[in-house]
């Protein structure tokens, strides 16, 4: 059994879900979702288990399957000898493996058949092999309705393209906006320019925690659709519509990532900030896809 821990948003959670899947299937068993710690990579960011409305097949891990996987229910004896074979294994080899670095780690498919996922894994190159099984297991479940299938319809018969400025934790909590930054309208900008000078009468729809903020940031143009209609709550009718549209101006969010991921236009063009983080100690290079173009974010 792969137990796969989730924290974070939607975008971390979809990350670490495909992860745990790309190891399941490599092994040939199940996988289970750790929901316990959801909140414990950022204290000051309310977050909650947001994949209940995607078409995944794990299921929760109860909390003596956690402890059975981590090797922590055995007599005190056992532990203390298991700890001394961990202390000898390989980090990649451990009844726990920690993710060692941002970028793709090349040992991950060397970890056992039961073994608890502690990480962000934010890597396409973790599931591009299963990328076929994980598009159909983040479909929504319900039906688009209401406001959101006008839009569906509109972006479907457009050359649409997605639009994400990324605000909340990321502008307000000092700590947050230190180590990830916010895009600039400068970047805005010249995504909107280079998309004018490649796509036919391209029609922008714009996603954000922050509307307000966004249709401050963005000039002025007559070809903007604001999503102002869904809440947080059903923060996947957003990442549903932006993975509907044609092409993609993508936040450094895992979200918006996501919808620019799951898109399935033929032709897509992906445009994507550099740098990803405010804070220059992570590399970066395995996070974006082949064939993503990159903007200057600042």
């Amino acid at each position: 059994m792969i137990i796969t821990c989730l924290r974070g948003g939607i975008g971390n959670q979809l990350f670490q879900y495909a992860a745990g899947r790309a190891l399941a299937v490599k092994h040939g068993v199940e996988l289970k979702v750790d929901i316990s710690a959801i909140n414990a990579c950022d204290k000051d960011t309310q977050r909650a288990y947001a994949l209940t409305d995607f078409s995944i097949s794990a299921s929760v891990a109860s909390a003596q399957e956690i402890s059975i996987v981590k090797a922590a229910q055995q007599p005190r004896f056992f532990r203390r000898l298991h700890r001394a074979v961990e202390n000898m294994t390989p980090y990649y080899r451990k009844s726990v493996y920690k993710e060692p670095h941002f970028h793709f780690d090349k040992n991950f498919f060397k970890a056992p058949g039961t073994v608890y996922l502690y990480g962000f894994w934010q890597s396409e190159r973790y599931f591009q092999k299963i990328a076929s099984v994980l598009r159909k297991e983040f479909q929504i479940i319900d039906p688009q309705q209401g406001r959101n299938a006008e839009l569906a319809e509109i972006i479907n018969s457009s050359n649409s393209v997605s639009v994400h400025i990324r605000g909340g934790d990321y502008v307000n909590n000092p700590v947050t906006h230190k180590h990830h930054g916010a895009c600039s309208p400068a970047y805005y900008g010249r995504c909107i320019e280079w998309i004018s000078g490649h796509i036919k009468n391209p029609l922008f729809f714009v996603f954000s925690d922050d509307i307000a903020r966004a249709k401050a940031q963005l000039p002025a143009h007559e070809y903007f659709v604001f999503v102002d209609h869904n809440t947080e709550k059903n923060a996947h009718e957003d990442l549903r519509l932006m993975s509907q549209c044609k092409h993609h101006i993508i936040a450094n969010s895992t979200f918006s990532w996501w919808g620019a991921w799951l898109g399935s236009h033929h032709d897509k063009k992906v445009l994507a900030p550099v740098p990803w983080f405010s804070n220059p100690g992570r590399t970066t290079t395995d996070l974006l896809p082949g064939g993503w173009i990159t903007i200057e974010a600042r």
